[in-house]
């Protein structure tokens, strides 16, 4: 019986020798996009040393008298407003604190720094997971109206029978002419299962009732195809959580077709997470720097590629125009650089700072910029965007870009790594030593680094998913 014991023992040892590391190696790496864990034992190995803890957020400054006395004027007109502001309805305070904060972070000039209130940071954070409550219908405002841009395959909204170039007039009866995109979006997006009724105006129709059923919509952020030509197309339309992995499947699956070059289409892409910038650059060059971020007191440090690529060989283009912006924006300029693709189409939009996403104690998030980015070769983006190697101007009818990146590819040898003027010099750049944007958000648990977001997709003309 005591043997009996002794081999149970050694063997419940054995067990946890085995399974330990990988446990403790799933806890550890099993985190999302924005630096939060998804298991239970993460607070327990923080506990215990075997993780690092996570810093409190930022704690309230307590009123030093000099800011005391800069705030003291706010507080007063504060004071006469709840007092004696004749619509006392109007006096809203949840309202006017976020009026306040939006007028605060004005007042830095920086239009990409902004406070997002919890219905909007809801509706952010949706589209940058990839998966959603709604119906699935591209909109966008065309003037004060609402209008359907494309329905997506085989969503609800397609199977209730909308249309490209359907105008909605009314959600559950309520006139959205002239709101707001976003609003209209939180109109018509909610609990999976519920129902909406759109009021559409088609062609000179009169008005009818469209009442569709909302589920949960998932948007894949990359799709590929081998066309007949033998040229790979990716396309892929955000920098949303998943956009490495997907990416990787699609390559995978191509590579095993044996592509003669391959043409990455990245217009209108509004941007996403700067790891998904990264993760997607890394799949087509082997090592290198993927951008340098230059930080408060002009630090400057080397954001490098990172993992085993899949698309080292082959001729490549990269499809951009004005809607290219952010995190598509570091993707293409990298590639440019490396001198592993050329770029094809318009001038890209010119986003190129950093922004860090915290939450707030209302539920809402402020998008702070900590950082402007530089391309590999040390050219700056913010303003200014990038200037395509082969110029076409988009049209009505055929798709020129693609036909011009298609023709591109075809033309040169098939194995072919450099582009259209061969490898661009990447100049060295001096990076100051410490703590990287990227390191600092995985320790923040209220912190995540995103590059774009659905406000500023409609600041685009992007349309955006209900």
């Amino acid at each position: 019986m005591r043997r009996a014991r002794q081999v149970t023992s050694l063997l419940v040892m054995l067990l946890v020798l085995a399974i330990g590391p990988f446990g403790l190696g799933y806890a550890l790496g099993h985190a999302d996009a924005i630096g939060r864990s998804h298991t239970a034992i993460e607070p327990v190995l923080r506990r215990v040393g075997l993780a690092r803890a996570v810093p409190e957020p930022a704690p309230v400054p307590a009123p030093s008298p000099e800011l005391d006395a800069i705030f003291r004027p706010f507080w007063e007109a504060w004071g006469y407003v709840d007092r004696d502001f004749y619509d006392e309805s109007a006096v809203e305070p949840h309202k006017l604190s976020r009026g306040a904060i939006r007028g605060m972070l004005t007042a830095l000039d920086d239009q990409h720094t902004l406070y997002l209130d919890p219905t909007h940071r809801e509706i952010t954070d949706a589209d940058l997971r990839g998966a959603f409550d709604g119906i699935g219908v591209q909109v966008e405002m065309e003037g004060d109206d609402l209008h359907v841009v494309s329905p997506l395959d085989g969503s609800p909204g397609q199977r209730a029978g909308l249309r490209a170039g359907d105008v909605i007039t009314r959600v559950d009866g309520s006139d959205v002419h002239g709101i707001s995109l976003l609003d209209a979006i939180q109109m018509i997006r909610g609990p999976r299962g519920s129902t909406v009724t759109l009021t559409i105006v088609r062609g000179g129709a009169a008005p009818f009732d469209v009442k569709v059923a909302r589920e949960e919509i998932r948007v894949p952020s990359v799709r590929g195809e081998l066309r007949p030509d033998g040229v790979a197309y990716i396309r892929i339309s955000s920098f949303a959580l998943r956009v490495g992995s997907d990416l990787r499947e699609v390559l995978d699956q191509l590579a095993q077709r044996s592509p003669r070059g391959w043409v990455l289409d990245l217009r209108g892409n509004p941007g996403g997470y700067l790891d998904g910038a990264v993760a997607v650059t890394s799949q087509f060059i082997d090592e290198g720097v993927v951008l340098y971020e230059e930080r408060r007191g002009a630090e400057r440090e080397a954001i490098r590629t990172r993992g085993r690529p899949r698309a080292l060989s082959g001729p490549m283009a990269v499809m951009v125009d004005s809607g290219t912006a952010s995190a598509a924006e570091i993707v293409a300029g990298a590639l440019r650089d490396h001198g592993r693709a050329t770029l094809v189409g318009e001038q890209t939009y010119g986003k190129g700072t950093v922004q860090i996403v915290h939450t707030l104690s209302d539920g809402g998030a402020l998008r702070l910029t900590v950082a402007r980015w530089l391309t590999p070769d040390g050219s700056p983006i913010q303003g200014v965007g990038l200037t395509p190697q082969i110029p076409v101007v988009a049209a009505a009818g055929a798709d020129a870009a693609l036909q011009q990146a298609v023709d591109f590819v075809r033309q040169q040898p098939a194995s072919a790594a450099a582009p259209l003027g061969g490898q661009r010099a990447v100049v060295p750049m001096q990076v100051t030593p410490g703590q990287s944007v990227r390191d600092w958000l995985s320790l923040r648990d209220d912190a995540e680094a995103s590059i774009l977001d659905a406000r500023e997709e409609a600041a685009l003309g992007a349309p955006v998913l209900g």
